[in-house]
């Protein structure tokens, strides 16, 4: 769940805070104190006495301090070098020249190996996490038994308090350990700014915000060290109320963060546009579309609906672009809900094209991925060309990045197609699938997109003629992100129509390419013409057909 990461974030952010006081042996103003000591009821819960050192040796207090300290960090290294020991080891087993596959192998073992080692790293810190903290914790927390004026370490009464090693290990909320615990904080927040480890942007900044929230919090507990507090400009009130709104940024960032998609989705139920429909065709068979039979059959069924069978409906733009691209075009845009009652979801496009279906398929496919209007990025991932007959569907797997206009940030997706003819007509079917591999939704994020997921898209081509295809594109496509009802009727309608007019322009380009070519052929025969059977002649290009009409009114066809 989204929330969980969040909650995570702003707990482990309150342990933090509410412990400052009692480490650091800072006396915060009394009204910040009872609210961190608020805090701490719900925030702290005691589950850190899991792991301790003192199971294994009996030791003293500071020998398990140290040893629960220093022994991770060696485990640590090496569970990092054995990756590097063990790729040493291969390497000289493997002397000499390695193949191209060889090297694969290698780069894959080394990326599994290092992945495994992450993943133990990972697991020690969380093992050794819990149980260290509360032995630093420890280490100040001293008592005093009757009327004895000295005082005792409680986790371990053989050590007075005050003496020499005691003072060594720690110097109790000194300005220097409060300067370093700055320095951490800076740190913490230099790698959550670089590294961004959560996959949202929200996660991320949340972060960021309560390491500021906490770094600002021990620059108070300096100012209070220094004596800083101690000035007569200094007011009590007025330094907790600071304290209280600085940390509760993080707190305000999450709430915001809930609230907000709550109240873009009451937005959108309120304003957002609805239709409601009885055609036959409403819903997906989520089971039967995962198969690529089951999905193809079910993308057709939509896309040749009749209005009655599938609710279909006008478009209505009341813009003059869009009046004038219908005009020039000729599409009928059509719109509804997939669902039967809902948000309008599924946008339909028909219209015609002066080209051969064959150069119209082949250009909606883009088997090579080249950029199209809008995109900003798009590589395939994969097909399966090889071991085809001709009559099998083709399928290929790219991942693409749309650009967008205004406020709303870009989307992308990685998207799945199959081709293949179904009574003398050809599809392109598309669908979105995940795979962290190719490009994780955490990168996604960190370059400022937003992953859409698509339903389904595509096109049905059919063959009007030699040199006409009509064209049926259909998309359902949730773009992610809040706003989704805005983002369909500004967006979409405008990716229709680049769509369109990049196909009616690469139509004509082709046609007028195909004329400059037949302008310049002189010879339909064999040889140089000079041969029986032979005829020069000129030739002229009907605007319409496509053809060359030689002298004797043969038409000779341009593979258009």
């Amino acid at each position: 769940m989204r929330a969980r990461t969040k909650a995570k974030i702003i707990l482990s952010f309150l342990q933090i805070l509410t412990e400052f006081e009692s480490v650091l042996q800072i006396r915060f103003p009394d009204m910040f104190g009872d609210w961190t000591t608020w805090m701490s009821s719900m925030a702290n819960l005691d589950m850190l006495r899991l792991v301790s050192a003192t199971c294994i040796v009996d030791t003293n207090f500071f020998s398990t301090l140290l040893a629960q300290t220093i022994f991770p960090i060696l485990f640590s290294l090496l569970i990092f070098a054995l990756p590097y020991f063990l790729s040493v080891a291969r390497k000289s087993n493997n002397a000499g020249e390695q193949t191209e596959e060889q090297q694969l192998t290698e780069k894959e073992k080394w990326k599994k190996q290092k992945d495994v080692a992450v993943s133990a790293f990972l697991l020690l810190t969380y093992m050794v996490c819990s149980s260290i903290s509360v032995t630093i914790f420890d280490t100040f927390n001293c008592v005093q038994f009757s009327d004895d004026p000295t005082t005792y370490l409680l986790r371990d009464n053989t050590i007075v308090c005050g003496s020499d090693i005691h003072s060594f290990f720690k110097n109790q909320g000194s300005a220097s350990q409060i300067v370093i615990a700055m320095l951490l904080c800076i740190l913490s927040l230099f790698l959550f700014i670089h590294m961004r480890p959560f996959e949202r942007n929200s996660d991320n900044n949340l972060s960021i915000l309560t390491q500021i929230s906490l770094y600002f919090t021990l620059f108070g507990a300096l100012l209070e060290r220094v004596g800083v507090t101690t000035s007569e400009i200094y007011d009590d009130t007025t330094f907790a109320v600071l304290l209280i709104a600085v940390n509760l940024l993080g707190p305000c960032l999450l709430v915001y963060s809930l609230l907000h998609a709550l109240i873009s989705e009451l937005i959108e139920s309120m304003v957002g546009e609805k239709h409601e429909h009885n055609g036959d065709l409403r819903g997906m068979d989520e089971d039967k579309c995962r198969t690529r039979e089951g999905f193809v059959s079910h993308f057709l069924a939509v896309a040749s609906s009749s209005e009655a069978e599938g609710g279909w409906m006008n478009f209505l733009n009341r813009k003059t672009k869009w009046k004038q691209f219908l005009d020039y075009s000729g599409a009928v845009v059509e719109t509804r809900c997939s669902k039967g009652i809902g948000a309008m979801d599924d946008m339909r496009t028909t219209f015609s094209v002066k080209c051969n279906v064959d150069i119209v398929k082949k250009y909606l496919w883009n088997e090579k991925r080249q950029l199209r209007h809008g995109d900003a990025v798009s590589f395939s991932v994969g097909s399966d060309k090889h071991n085809r007959k001709a009559s099998d569907v083709e399928r290929t797997s790219f991942y693409l990045a749309k650009t967008t206009v205004g406020f709303l940030s870009a989307r992308d997706m990685i998207m799945q197609a199959f081709m293949g003819e179904v009574d003398g007509a050809w599809y392109i079917a598309r669908r979105s699938f995940e795979d962290e591999q190719i490009h994780s939704k955490k990168n996604s994020s960190v370059e400022g997109r937003v992953r859409a997921t698509v339903k389904y898209e595509g096109y049905i081509l059919y063959p009007e003629s030699q040199y006409e295809t009509r064209v049926v594109f259909l998309q359902n496509i949730d773009p992610g992100g809040v706003l989704k009802g805005t983002f369909r009727k500004r967006v979409m309608p405008k990716y229709v129509r680049n769509t369109v007019d990049e196909l009616l322009n690469f139509a004509e380009e082709h046609t007028a390419n195909a004329k400059f070519e037949g302008f310049g052929r002189k010879n339909v025969g064999g040889g140089d013409g000079e041969e029986d059977g032979d005829e020069t002649f000129e030739v002229e290009m009907s605007s319409f057909t496509g053809t060359v009409v030689t002298g004797a009114g043969n038409p000779l066809r341009l593979g258009v």
